[in-house]
């Protein structure tokens, strides 16, 4: 195969290598999904059961916080070395003192006795998406070549609306 117009050949392999990483960071968010989903239904299940879907949410989102603000805590959670006690204490740590809700508090040490804190992140997430769908909502991503007014988030709102309502 050529590079396209205006691209060198040098570029356009590097291109290439790029797109077949992350074909291969697909299958890995795969497997990792494939984990998380009996983990994040599981919640769910009990979550829906103590009707407690939007608090166990809530926590989840401080959870997730906390790994997307601090960058040692998530390299603990992904780190194949560091052992699984020093995990537990970390999360029993957290646990005392952010105080979730005791389904969360179960779920962050079952998760962390099995083994599984670095498969977290992709809990949360399939959680999260479970308790969506739950509400009925659907999550879009829309890019804009420049800020949307409010009458034009209305309408896309609306359009999106229309067109994926359950009928």
């Amino acid at each position: 195969m050529r590079p396209p117009p205006g691209e060198t050949p040098e570029g356009w392999r590097k291109g290439f290598t790029k797109f077949r990483g992350s074909t291969a960071l697909s299958a890995q968010n795969s497997v990792l999904a494939h984990i998380a989903r009996p983990y994040a239904n599981a919640l769910f299940e009990l979550a829906v059961a103590q009707k407690a879907v939007a608090t166990v949410e809530t926590a989840l989102d401080g959870v997730s916080d906390l790994i997307d603000s601090n960058q040692d805590f998530s390299n603990l959670l992904a780190s194949p070395i560091v052992s699984s006690e020093a995990k537990n204490g970390v999360i029993e740590a957290i646990v005392a003192k952010s105080k979730p809700p005791q389904l969360v508090a179960n779920f962050l040490r079952t998760v962390a006795g099995n083994g599984r804190l670095f498969v977290l992140p992709a809990m949360i997430e399939a959680f999260k998406e479970l308790a969506a769908k739950d509400r009925d909502e659907l999550r879009a991503e829309v890019t804009s070549a420049a800020p949307m007014s409010k009458k034009q988030l209305t309408d896309l709102a609306r359009v999106l609306k229309s067109k994926w309502a359950k009928r």
